[in-house]
């Protein structure tokens, strides 16, 4: 007769363990969940023709050029909701922004 002392199952449940503390170090969750934002849309004829004025959830501002805004959502001073990624493409010339990003479901706000 063989009895198992269960070690196997203790192994996963600290490596599992490790990995969730790493995360929390890293600051990034494994479900890659993403928060939305809040921002504001700024059209403009000189400089960056077009972005948003975007608010993180720990209040730090940044200025985000949007690639695919959809045209009904670009009207000077509109306060939008958002999900982004950060895209590797160039920013326009003379356009100030932080980051070009792709937009996700986008929901106007009220202010």
């Amino acid at each position: 007769m063989m009895l198992s002392c269960g070690n196997g199952k203790n192994a996963t449940a600290v490596n599992e363990a490790q990995v969730e503390i790493e995360q929390v170090i890293d600051g990034t969750p494994e479900s890659g969940e993403k928060i939305r934002i809040v921002g504001t849309v700024h059209v403009s004829e000189a400089g960056c023709k077009l972005y948003i004025d975007a608010k993180e959830n720990d209040g730090s501002l940044f200025k985000l050029y949007p690639e695919n805004l959809d045209p009904r959502f670009q009207v000077e001073g509109m306060f939008l909701k958002f999900y982004y990624d950060k895209t590797e493409s160039e920013l326009p010339t003379d356009c100030d922004a932080k980051i070009s990003a792709t937009l996700t479901d986008v929901t106007p706000l009220r202010k």
